[in-house]
């Protein structure tokens, strides 16, 4: 009995019947025709083990493998049976061709497009059976198809993590790319945690110069994978981030996670803590920092103060241009500001106008200011608003203003409207310092002090009169040599008081020599219309019965009034008779004077 061919499709008899999967028929054949061509082809290059192979019947399979058959033959697509099976899902079709094969090249046998029967397994999700079985009977695990995978990668890409997490072990450390991603980058992406972790302790590294990879590691910093990245750092990943700039304390920050930063500036060596990376800012772009400028940036003291302790240069600034000491004190932040001046960083560099102890000041930061006081080497530097001393003064800041003076201030210095440090005690809203300067300060300084006029002609007695500070007015006449110095408009400290209807304190200032005569520029109002204006009339009256030699008769306001018509114009009212007014005291008495 011979072995004929079907013309229409190439098949064989014995093909045939495989195909109709009678394996009565198929053992009759092979028995009664031993030399039955089983190693015939058809048209697809496909022997009678390919045909069984598909048709999925163990049965007749077992018989033709009973044959010696070789297991090596390749169809047109370079597929051995094996492929064949393994590509078709017959899972118990491959058990047992490769238990009949003893040739592990049959086993790593790769078709036209590379694929080996581990990757068809691996695709297959054949995880229980065939891959650990390839795996034991030493597969090539490294196999290469022709997109560039390997088993390992193919079950990475098809999320098989079951085989994934087998075929990992296999993997040798490389840094090379699979379709640009590094083996570690890659289970990364397909967040297999896990086994990137095996993966690194088995020495495996992410390929630093790959964009993809890079963006794996931030990726692994943005999800706040702190094991993975503490596993990296173990296994000497440090000294490739630093070659490759990736700067993996300032990307926690920017993902907002100063947490991780914190653990992973601990880790670090301190070199990488200057390590400078770009940062995007939406209002001017993407800018070099370093991690300490960001963290400034963002406001983070603690981790500012952590970096420095671990040795970050302390010199950075944020994007405001601020020093770290200005934006520390500016910020509050009293424990940097401790590690700063025992880190010898100056306290003294002055920006926009001020320095840190001007800035404290202004801030009303008490204690700030009590720290850095006896820290600057000049507490005298002239600031844009002042000195510290000034600036204590005008903030009402009286522990400061006392530890300014005892370490040497400059009392007499004066802000850009010429007023010194008790002229902006009165006028603060702290009136402790006053009274404290006027007890502790030299009598020569304090009337030094008391004669100074600012811009506007004021001493600090017409500020606190004008202020109706009355009773500091009255503590500053204690010590006042002159008390006739008038503000630029003409306004002397006698008329302010009348002004204030203080006339007790008016009567003092007459008695300590203060001038009757003098008048304002504004109105050409002397005391006495003055008093007559603020219908103070008594007080008038005094004026003019004992002072009237001195009062000036001629003196006609802006309103063309004398003092008579004055007094007459404001002591009137409608129920009262001219004859009433004429005889009223205060116009007996200026009549009188003026006689």
């Amino acid at each position: 009995m011979t072995s004929y061919a079907v013309p229409s499709s190439g098949h064989s008899l014995l093909m045939a019947a495989i195909m109709s999967e009678n394996a009565t028929v198929v053992k009759m054949l092979l028995d009664a025709c031993p030399e039955c061509n089983f190693q015939h082809r058809n048209r697809q290059g496909e022997t009678a083990v390919f045909v069984a192979v598909k048709y999925e019947n163990l049965e007749i399979l077992k018989l033709l493998l009973n044959l010696s058959i070789d297991l090596s033959v390749t169809n047109q697509k370079k597929q051995t049976p094996l492929l064949v099976a393994l590509a078709i899902g017959r899972q118990q079709m491959a058990e047992c061709l490769i238990e009949n094969m003893s040739d592990i090249n049959g086993l790593n046998f790769q078709d036209n497009e590379g694929t080996s029967a581990l990757h068809l397994a691996v695709m297959q999700g054949f995880a229980d059976s065939m891959v650990p079985i390839l795996i034991e009977k030493n597969c090539d695990t490294e196999a290469i198809d022709s997109e560039g995978d390997t088993p390992l990668t193919t079950a990475i890409r098809f999320e098989k993590r079951k085989i994934a997490a087998l075929l990992s072990p296999k993997a040798k450390p490389s840094s090379e790319l699979y379709q640009g991603y590094s083996l570690l980058a890659l289970v990364i992406y397909y967040k297999m945690d896990d086994i990137a972790l095996e993966l690194v302790e088995h020495g495996h590294k992410l390929n630093i110069n790959s964009a993809n990879d890079r963006a794996q590691l931030i990726k692994c910093i943005q999800k706040n994978n702190d094991e993975l990245l503490f596993a990296m750092l173990a296994n000497g990943f440090e000294e490739d981030f630093f070659r490759a700039e990736i700067n993996i304390i300032g990307e926690a920050l920017k993902a907002g996670n100063s947490e991780l930063a914190h653990k992973l500036i601990s880790l670090v060596e301190p070199k990488m803590l200057d390590l400078k990376f770009e940062v995007n800012y939406p209002e001017i772009g993407s800018v070099s920092r370093t991690i300490l400028s960001l963290a400034m940036d963002l406001g983070d003291s603690k981790t500012a103060e952590a970096l420095i302790l671990k040795g970050a240069t302390p010199f950075a600034k944020p994007s405001s241009g601020y020093s770290i000491m200005y934006w520390a004190v500016l910020g509050g932040h009293s424990s940097l500001v401790d590690l700063l001046l025992s880190r010898g960083v100056s306290c003294d560099e002055k920006i926009y106008g001020r320095t840190p102890l001007q800035s404290a000041i202004v801030k009303k930061n008490e204690q700030m200011a009590l720290k850095l006081i006896s820290r600057s080497k000049d507490i005298n530097t002239q600031g844009k608003d002042g000195s510290a001393l000034v600036l204590a003064a005008l903030t009402g800041q009286t522990e400061v203003v006392k530890v300014l003076i005892s370490n040497n201030a400059n009392v007499e210095a004066t802000n850009t409207f010429n007023q010194n440090f008790l002229m902006l005690a009165i006028l603060s809203e702290n009136d402790e310092i006053t009274p404290w300067a006027l007890r502790t300060l030299p009598t020569g300084v304090i009337q030094k002090l008391l004669s100074k006029q600012d811009t506007q002609g004021y001493t600090c007695l017409t500020i606190a009169l004008s202020r109706k500070k009355f009773a500091l007015s009255e503590l500053l006449l204690e010590k006042l040599n002159n008390v006739n110095v008038p503000i630029t408009e003409g306004d002397t400290p006698l008329m302010m008081a009348i002004e204030g209807n203080q006339v007790e304190l008016a009567k003092r200032f007459i008695e300590l020599g203060a001038n009757v005569t003098a008048h304002e520029q504004r109105n050409k109002f002397d005391v006495l219309m003055l008093a007559i204006i603020q219908h103070d009339f008594e007080l008038a009256q005094w004026l003019v019965e004992n002072h009237g030699g001195s009062i000036n008769w001629s003196l006609i306001n802006t309103h063309g009034n004398s003092h008579l018509k004055s007094a007459l114009s404001h002591l009137y009212r409608p129920e009262l008779e001219n004859d009433n007014i004429e005889h009223h005291p205060l116009i007996l008495a200026i009549k009188s004077a003026m006689a």
